[in-house]
């Protein structure tokens, strides 16, 4: 709509500028003459202006042009609106006068479009242009962007690798650590199973010996009760028997007793009829009809009863053997029902003797493990006393050592207290003692534990000597200088060097405490002598021996005191240690007693399991025992049940006999009635 609205506007515009035109040509001085146009007729007959139409086509042409995108094709009405449809009747010139103005109208047209339409394509490229512009810059910007991104990207990629390459160290490291942890804890899960299936075995075999000691009950009750009713239906046989024997016999006496009186009356009516064919017709025929006819009746009557107590016999002896044959077919049903019974019994004998000898082979193993088992308890037992006499003999030698270090601590400051040197010869007696006493004990130790004699010679009487003559120089060349402070330093270094050597291990201890025992005879000795030798040669002049003294009691004061002061840290520290040495020796103590307690409950279960595997062995002897019993008593049920059998076929075949017996005696009498009629 609103483009229709617009293009009446501008037909408008166009219309006004047209006429506004028209009439500037009009009134211009020397302007050509307007030619008459003629009027066009409309279809509907009405006159209308040339102009006016003309100004209406050329705006319906513009129209048309701006709708068909600036071409010069215009519909053929306008062109049927410029020309009357009588132009085949119109000249040339005059065609063309109708037809200038319009054509003229059309050119202007088209210029003025023309130029519009360059304006607005130049407009449209210079805002394509600068779109373009703006769009190049974007992308200019995005791909600065971009290029940023991809360098971050990069270093964050790099970044990530390495990343990537740590956590892949670290997961294999932990993958590996995985793996050990789960093979660990797949052969715990095989061991936990393994016992579990062992358990569960056990579990399962005193289970299925329970119901085969259930079923060997029930089996044995059954067996019982069917050897009840094998003794009834015996007692119920023999009875039978004894009846149908009695019946039989009864029957036989009847039936030869009635077969006798039929012979006999056969007799007597042959002789009869012989003696009435004798005498001839002496008799009349009434009296012999009459006869006949009593004979007769008695005679039908008689073959009547007989067949009555025939039938009776032959109903009560086909019920008797319907019966028996009932009862025949249960005991051969409950037969192979038995003896179904018994091969089950068989395979789940079978099946328990295979599971017994499985059981006897773990049993055998696990005998083999409480073996195994207490010489481990015996080695732990061994090697944990070992301990506590290590432990034992460690405190002995401690409580030694702290006696001797106390008494070498405590000896120089009696000295310098009393001043009381003691002569030569006593020293050289005391130094002897020591010296036979660490001789002793040297051998002692090395009969218990060797030692290496380099360590002997190191600690030996030549490095005495030669600190001897070394003190001995050192008095001669300069009386003024102290002597026992060097020994004392000498002494203290020795012990806290001894004191520095302690070894963690128990057996390692025991051997340096030996050969700490054997240096400190050797430094105390080493020390009398000293002493002995500095009083012998600083006997000379007293002065020199008053500040000898002096100087030795202040030094062995302050060496005394600083002694007792690394002694206490040291025995402190060597105390603390002892501590947790016994404190880890008491949870290895510990550990082992668990160990212990643990491998002492195994046992005792592994032989409650041999005890239980005993007692199904002497339930299985015992079920073998009713099993051979059950099958010599069906042996036996069987065989009296095939005689059973043989004496109703007997019985049977007695009874056609009689059968047969009784039909032909029937058949004869019937036979013997005919000839006589």
């Amino acid at each position: 709509m609103s483009v229709e609205k617009k293009l009446s506007l501008e037909q408008r515009l166009s219309l006004a500028a047209r006429k506004g035109k028209k009439k500037s040509r009009v009134g211009r001085p020397g302007g050509s003459a307007v030619t008459p146009e003629p009027a066009v007729v409309s279809k509907d007959g009405v006159v209308q202006d040339p102009l006016e139409v003309n100004d209406d086509a050329a705006a319906a042409g513009i129209e048309g042009g701006f709708g068909a995108a600036g071409t010069a094709a215009y519909d053929t009405d306008l062109y049927s609106k410029w020309v009357p449809e009588t132009v085949t009747e119109m000249d040339a010139v005059a065609l063309l006068a109708l037809l200038a103005p319009h054509i003229r109208y059309l050119q202007d047209k088209l210029s003025a479009k023309d130029d519009s339409s360059l304006m607005r394509l130049v407009k449209e490229k210079d805002a394509t242009v600068e779109k373009l512009r703006a769009d190049n810059e974007q992308s200019l910007q995005k791909l600065r962007d971009s290029s940023k991104t991809i360098d971050s990207l990069g270093s964050m990629l790099k970044r990530c690798r390495g990343e990537l390459s740590e956590t892949r160290r670290g997961t294999d490291a932990l993958s590996q650590q995985n793996s050990q942890l789960q093979r660990k804890l797949d052969d715990s899960l095989d061991e936990i199973k393994q016992y579990s299936g062992q358990t569960e075995l056990v579990q399962r075999l005193q289970l299925a010996l329970s119901e085969k000691t259930d079923e060997a009950d029930s089996v044995r009750n059954e067996s019982s009760r069917l050897q009840n009713e094998l003794s009834k239906l015996q007692e119920t046989l023999e009875t039978e028997k004894v009846k149908s024997t009695h019946e039989l016999n009864l029957l036989k006496e009847s039936s030869c007793e009635q077969i006798n009186s039929l012979e006999t009356k056969l007799e007597q009516l042959r002789i009869q009829l012989e003696n009435v064919t004798l005498q001839g017709s002496a008799e009349t025929d009434s009296k012999s009809n009459e006869d006949w006819s009593t004979q007769y009746a008695m005679l039908q009557e008689q073959f009547n009863s007989s067949k009555s107590n025939w039938n009776s016999i032959e109903f009560s002896l086909n019920s008797k053997l319907a019966k028996l044959k009932s009862e025949m077919e249960s005991l051969q049903e409950e037969n192979s029902k038995l003896s179904t019974q018994l091969k089950q019994t068989k395979e789940s004998l079978r099946d328990v003797q295979v599971k017994l000898g499985d059981t006897e082979s773990e049993r055998v193993v696990a005998q083999s493990t409480i073996t195994k088992l207490r010489e481990n308890v015996n080695a732990l037992n061994k090697n944990c006393d070992d301990l506590r006499d290590d432990y034992a003999l460690l405190q002995k030698k401690y409580a030694l050592q702290r006696s001797q270090l106390e008494g070498t601590i405590l000896q120089p400051a009696a000295k310098t207290t009393t001043h009381s040197m003691p002569p030569f010869e006593e020293d050289q007696d005391l130094l002897k003692k020591l010296e036979n006493e660490w001789a002793s004990s040297v051998s002692q130790d090395v009969h218990e534990s060797p030692i290496n004699e380099e360590l002997l010679m190191s600690t030996g009487t030549p490095d005495l000597s030669r600190v001897e003559t070394q003190e001995l120089f050192m008095n001669n060349g300069s009386s003024s200088m102290p002597t026992t402070p060097v020994l004392t330093d000498s002494r203290n270094n020795s012990f806290f060097n001894g004191l520095g050597d302690i070894p963690e291990e128990a057996s390692a201890l025991k051997s340096l405490n030996n050969k700490k025992s054997s240096a400190s005879l050797l430094n105390l000795a080493a020390s009398r002598r000293k002493s002995s030798l500095t009083q012998m040669v600083n006997n000379g002049p007293s002065e020199n021996n008053t500040v000898i003294n002096e100087t030795n009691a202040v030094s062995n004061a302050a060496s005394a005191q600083q002694i007792n002061t690394q002694l206490v840290s040291r025995l402190g520290s060597e105390v603390r240690r002892l501590e947790s040495e016994l404190s880890s020796l008491q949870q290895a103590y510990e550990t082992l007693q668990e160990e212990k307690d643990a491998s002492n409950s195994e046992i005792l279960k592994l032989m409650e399991e041999n005890d239980e595997t005993k007692k199904i062995k002497l339930k299985n002897e015992d079920l073998q025992r009713q099993v051979t019993t059950l099958q010599a008593q069906l042996e036996t049920a069987l065989q009296l049940l095939g005689e059973k059998t043989e004496r109703v076929e007997e019985l049977e075949n007695d009874v056609e006999d009689l059968k047969e017996m009784m039909q032909q005696q029937v058949q004869q009498m019937i036979e013997l009635q005919e000839k006589l009629r």
